[in-house]
């Protein structure tokens, strides 16, 4: 039997591949839940789909709408809780003619019978015929009667060995979710009547533990003075918020603050301290503009909404914006006009309470190539996580980092010996030792063949599975159907389309003529040409097309006029030349005590170099000995340039 994720061949009676999979065979599955009815009969009866997880028990869900979307988001119809099982993984269509699948692009794919589906397209599901997503296997199916489901009613399903009796089919609510694999972090309250004390940090001994690389080992503390509560910052390295501020030493906390330490917040209600349970972080662009002057706009009033854990592309031909658009979204280089908010709040004002959150990888590779793969992320780490972290706990998060770019084995392996895409995936890691929840890349692919190509983009696919948004330019169009929303930008900075990949091709298809579609399938590589065709439509009539559309009305219609906050060009300019306060970077004499052992590191694996370093004061000083050696002035200044490299 074929592994559906790996493609490994396994022998018929195993249960798991090597690699990890459960392997489940059709013939376990089979289940013609309407054989032997009739078409007429057929009519009057709703459809019903049948799941299990592995060899569990089966569940049923009766969907009330004919359009219903399997994945691990929370907004899914069915959700699928495994972090093998992507946020939109597909889509089911119960069409009265009969069910449709389409995979959305997703990172482990969808089988039907062990086969898989091409991503995004549509392809004709037979009635009891399974199909599986990871670890998890569907059955469509009819209902045996259409009356009302105060009688439920049961089905006997034909499934061999392992399932024989009758399943009892219940009333279940639109959104089933099944059991969190880890239960989330902090649901509880934290009751200070109880106590007249709290320590938080990342110390295990501390009342309050949030093991995260950004918080201190003693971080901070929280202190009931009869019925006042105070909050005083221990000496942390990134520092304590209290309504989007960083407080200096201390601060009298009131009914309703919020309290920021790390990624982790939190609410005071009168005695207790309420845990947020965020998923991640929501990024929208409402209204951005980038003047380079007052006549050159690079950016086109552009509006955006981006998820938690959405994995977004932003494509276009050469000029459009593309990476002046990620450097807004990102803070690197801010908007002149608009406004970018991550989470409701204002990220340009506010800058230094999301730093950590953000990650930022150039399209110039920012490592150095003398060094290791682990030696390269263990500098970083020195210079980026607090100083409290101890060897190990900074060796455990450099090789966590390493495990999950796939590097393990290559970690002792000089970087200037590495592959493209290994070299690119050491890039990745400098910005994930800090873990951050926003995660913007410039380009990751480029240079690179397209099966390296293609497994980059799973990487990044699976980093925003496993609970990060990421954002990336990218010229890989074969690809972005991994990817759960993509930007099409139009020359000169116009938004021309911004959702699901499947809808992008849908929508530029209808620009195309009868000749072309007949001549080919649409493509992505052909909304290129027709952004660029002059015939088709300008820059500017793109941008009004797609905000007079269905699509535009359906993501971004809530923020369309949110966001018309303009800056003066003096107040734009003070706001990019002032300095943001870097209160939770390491001590300058740490700084160079880090750097200066990284270049010394450096220095003693490029021999060659050395060596010419050692032999350079030497040379040159027995050269001022020439009264003793028979050299002409002119032959000793030509000798001392020829040393030096002249």
């Amino acid at each position: 039997m074929r592994c559906p994720k790996c493609g490994l061949m396994n022998a018929d009676t195993a249960t798991r591949c090597s690699c990890g999979h459960l392997l489940i065979r059709a013939d376990e599955t089979e289940a013609p839940f309407a054989e032997g009815l009739s078409a007429d009969a057929r009519k009057g009866h709703r459809f019903v789909v049948h799941y299990r997880l592995g060899q569990g028990r089966w569940e049923q869900y009766w969907p009330s709408k004919e359009e219903i979307i399997l994945g691990r988001a929370a907004d899914c119809d069915i959700r699928l809780p495994s972090n093998d099982v992507s946020r939109r993984h597909a889509r089911l269509v119960l069409a009265p003619e009969g069910p449709r699948l389409t995979d959305l692009g997703s990172l482990n794919g969808t089988q039907i019978e062990d086969k898989p589906i091409p991503p995004g397209r549509a392809v004709s599901l037979p009635l009891g015929r399974p199909f599986t997503i990871c670890a998890y296997t569907f059955v469509v199916g009819r209902e045996a009667h259409a009356e009302s489901r105060e009688h439920p009613e049961f089905i006997r399903l034909r499934v061999r060995e392992r399932f024989e009796e009758p399943v009892r089919v219940e009333d279940k609510s639109p959104t089933l979710e099944a059991k969190e694999i880890k239960p989330p972090l902090l649901t509880q309250s934290l009751d200070l009547g109880t106590c007249n004390r709290l320590s938080i940090g990342r110390a295990a001994d501390n009342r309050l533990v949030l093991d995260h690389p950004l918080v201190s080992r003693y971080h901070a503390e929280i202190e009931r003075v009869g019925q006042r509560v105070q909050l005083r910052d221990l000496h942390s390295t990134n520092g304590v918020y209290v309504n989007r501020k960083r407080i200096e030493h201390q601060a009298w906390l009131k009914d309703g603050d919020r309290i920021q330490i790390g990624p982790y917040e939190f609410t005071l209600t009168g005695l207790s301290l309420h845990p947020h349970a965020e998923e991640g972080l929501l990024l929208e662009a409402r209204n951005i503009n980038r003047y380079i002057s007052h006549k050159l706009n690079l950016l086109q009033n552009i509006s955006l909404v981006i998820r938690p854990m959405e994995f977004v592309a932003i494509v276009g031909m050469s000029g459009s914006g593309k990476t002046t658009l990620l450097n807004a979204l990102s803070g690197y280089r801010p908007a002149s006009d608009g406004q970018v908010l991550v989470n409701g709040i204002d990220l340009y004002r506010h800058y230094d309470l999301f730093r950590n959150d953000i990650g930022y990888v150039p399209q110039r590779d920012i490592v150095h190539a003398e060094l290791t793969p682990y030696v390269a992320l263990e500098y970083v780490a020195k210079l980026r996580m607090p100083p409290d972290i101890t060897p190990q706990e900074r060796s455990k998060a450099v090789l966590e980092v390493l495990e999950e770019l796939d590097l393990q084995e290559r970690k002792d392996v000089p970087i200037s010996r590495l592959s493209g895409g290994q070299l690119k995936r050491v890039s990745i890691g400098v910005e994930l030792l800090t873990k951050p929840r926003l995660f913007f890349l410039d380009e990751p692919t480029s240079g690179l063949d397209p099966g390296t190509e293609y497994e980059m983009m799973r990487l990044l696919r699976r980093l925003a599975d496993q609970g990060r948004t990421v954002i990336l330019v990218t010229h890989a169009t074969k690809n972005v159907m991994l990817c759960d929303k993509v930007i099409f930008l139009a020359r000169g900075g116009y938004l021309a389309f911004f959702g699901m990949p499947d809808e992008a091709l849908a929508y530029f298809d209808q620009y195309r003529t009868p000749r072309e579609r007949r001549q080919k399938e649409m493509e992505f590589d052909d909304i290129y040409r027709i952004l660029d065709d002059e015939r088709r439509g300008s820059p500017r009539e793109w941008a009004a097309r797609f905000q007079s559309s269905p699509q535009y009305r359906a993501t971004l219609g809530q923020v369309v006029g949110q966001g018309q906050e303009r800056h003066s060009p003096a107040r734009l300019k003070r706001a990019q030349v002032e300095p943001k306060r870097r209160g939770g970077l390491i001590s300058a004499l740490r700084q160079f005590v880090i750097l200066s052992a990284r270049n010394l590191r450096i220095l003693a694996q490029d021999k060659v170099s050395l060596a010419l370093m050692l032999a350079l004061a030497p040379g040159i000083g027995l050269l001022d000995f020439g009264g003793k050696i028979s050299l002409t002035p002119s032959r000793a200044m030509r000798a001392r340039y020829s040393l030096c490299g002249f």
